[in-house]
């Protein structure tokens, strides 16, 4: 790779001013990389603390790079999220509201994942890896009580948050209510009585797959909305009766993904 030019590199031990609100933060090599490579578009910044060739990332020669220390990228990052030395933010992929809805998404491969009190960011960001490759268009999310786009979920996705797009809506109810007259099926995770298991679970496009809580489940109002209630098929013990939301997540997308 072409080292960036000194004249290009720009060195800072100054405070970290916090990026636009808008932005997201992607810690670690791997998660950056994939950026570069697929949301180059939109990329606001990068910071390092160390020389840049020494990461190996695609970074074209014209864009700067902050130099920067670990405990700011740290910071950036998020407590308790691993950085290998380096932060970049992007601006978010960008999504139109239901209204004015994408008609490419009826044709996509999978279907759109709806999260409903799903608040962990490390789960909204392996669901997000599983969403990306398994065909997934666009995910939905309530403004309130849901995970943020942080550094710790950007670091789960491994990337795949630069380029998911994430919608959050007001109100899930009602978003699935314009989605069903947009003639999607809507299917909900769970194991209510009623439920059916994914080898016996009908096969209608284009659908809705809400992902819910882990310990609540998805809610009531929400839950309603759903044509067909799915479940995991497995062994249930005592006091061990569920799947992390994200593993549910992956096996219920693999289900569904049309080859």
């Amino acid at each position: 790779m072409r080292p960036i030019p000194q004249s290009q590199r720009k060195r800072s031990r100054q405070k970290w001013s916090k990026p636009l609100a808008e932005s997201l933060v992607v810690p670690g090599r791997r998660a950056v990389a994939f950026g570069l490579e697929h949301a180059m578009d939109r990329l606001v910044s990068i910071h390092c603390d160390r020389e840049p060739a020494a990461l190996e990332l695609p970074i074209p020669s014209h864009v700067n790079v902050d130099r920067t220390d670990k405990a700011t990228l740290t910071r950036m990052a998020g407590k308790g999220v691993s950085h290998g030395g380096v932060v970049a933010c992007f601006r978010p992929p960008p999504v139109r509201p239901l209204k004015d809805l994408d008609p490419t998404l009826i044709d996509a491969k999978g279907p759109i994942v709806c999260l409903d009190g799903v608040t962990d960011p490390r789960n909204l960001g392996a669901i997000m890896r599983s969403a990306l490759w398994f065909g997934v268009p666009l995910m939905i999310s309530p403004e309130r009580r849901t995970a943020p786009r942080s550094g710790a979920a950007a670091k789960a996705s491994a990337g795949a948050i630069c380029t998911m797009p994430l919608l959050r809506v007001p109100n899930l109810a009602r978003a699935l209510d314009t989605l069903k007259k947009q003639g999607f099926w809507i299917y909900a995770a769970g194991a209510a009585e009623g439920s059916t298991t994914l080898d016996n679970a009908p096969r209608n496009y284009p659908l809705v797959l809400i992902m819910g809580d882990e310990g609540m489940g998805v809610r009531p109002n929400v839950l309603k909305r759903a044509d067909v209630v799915v479940s995991v098929p497995g062994e249930k013990k005592p006091e061990f009766d569920s799947l992390n939301v994200s593993v549910s997540a992956g096996i219920i997308l693999s289900h569904f993904f049309r080859k």
